[in-house]
């Protein structure tokens, strides 16, 4: 499954997240505010929001990064506009994470 990684990678648009760059930002984050595995990582490849974004501030150099907060659809035109949005990633039900992608002007939904 990994949809966590699946979804940064797409927006991403290449495979830039490995499964050791979703581990080790898993643990970094459990170092950092503790708590159970299983409320940042679950087995079939579910992240939590804390995970993917120090996934991003992992890399160096730091590409993207992670807003926090509902996408509404009467935002789409301005995060559309902005050339430093790449998409949103999508959580759906706190069990599955996927995205939606900019490409020319235009916004898609992938599902991996």
């Amino acid at each position: 499954a990994a949809c966590g990684q699946h979804a940064l990678n797409n927006l991403a648009g290449r495979p830039q997240f490995l499964p050791a760059d979703m581990v080790e930002a898993s643990r970094q984050v459990i170092r950092e505010v503790g708590g159970p595995m299983s409320a940042h990582r679950r087995g079939h490849g579910w992240y939590s929001f804390s995970v993917l974004a120090q996934v991003l501030q992992n890399c160096v150099p730091t590409e993207m990064r992670l807003l926090d907060g509902p996408a509404h659809v009467s935002a789409w035109d301005a995060l559309v506009a902005r050339d430093d949005v790449l998409g949103a990633l999508v959580n759906i039900d706190n069990a599955h994470w996927t995205c939606i992608c900019k490409e020319s002007g235009s916004v898609f939904y992938v599902e991996d």
